[in-house]
């Protein structure tokens, strides 16, 4: 799951020169941790954190699709998938946490 956002992501990755994309690549560079394994980054702060960035992007994003400008298409697709994932992380850790505390 983090490998397939690490990827979706690096379409985007030349923007972190931008300062207000900072916080982003930041995102994205902690998908690559995830997905190659590191344990520590993999917790429900930072996937809230993914959640509240990509799905405050999204909705700029979406208001653009809305009025018409195809353009964000698939910059709502990736703020979408990244979303889900979030949400799908969260609950995941939270459960597993709970079996491992039982």
């Amino acid at each position: 799951m983090s490998g397939f956002l690490a990827l979706a992501g690096v379409i985007y990755l030349p923007s972190a020169i931008f300062i207000i994309f900072i916080p982003g690549a930041i995102v994205w560079l902690c998908w690559v941790l995830i997905a190659v394994g590191v344990p520590y980054v993999n917790n429900n702060w930072f996937w809230l954190f993914s959640l509240l960035w990509n799905g405050g992007w999204g909705v700029v994003f979406s208001t653009e699709l809305v009025r018409g400008n195809s353009g964000p298409l698939l910059l709502v697709l990736h703020c979408t998938l990244a979303v889900c994932f979030s949400i799908a992380s969260i609950v995941l850790n939270t459960t597993a946490k709970a079996k491992a505390e039982q």
